[in-house]
């Protein structure tokens, strides 16, 4: 899921300017692979993904959270996820 939530202004150059647009993007990462096997938040995938992010955005919050989702059998799936702001 991909909130957007836009101010007054715009976004230049990765970094908020005064008076300028105000964009917040919240990405929810679940931490496991399509086969239900979580993997850890230590993954070096997932850290190079967090260090890929940030450097691109500039910046970044990561709070941990809890997934829900139907899989294709039809059973609920519950996983440790990550809520990852930008702003």
């Amino acid at each position: 899921m991909v909130y957007y939530e836009r101010q007054r202004g715009r976004v230049f150059d990765n970094k908020l300017e005064r008076g300028r647009t105000e964009m917040r993007v919240d990405l929810e990462i679940g931490l496991s692979d399509r086969d239900g096997n979580a993997f850890g938040e230590d993954d070096p995938r997932y850290q190079s993904f967090l260090n890929n992010l940030a450097d691109i955005a500039g910046g970044l919050k990561e709070v941990p959270s809890l997934g829900r989702y139907k899989n294709r059998q039809g059973k609920i799936i519950v996983e440790p996820s990550r809520t990852i702001t930008i702003f």
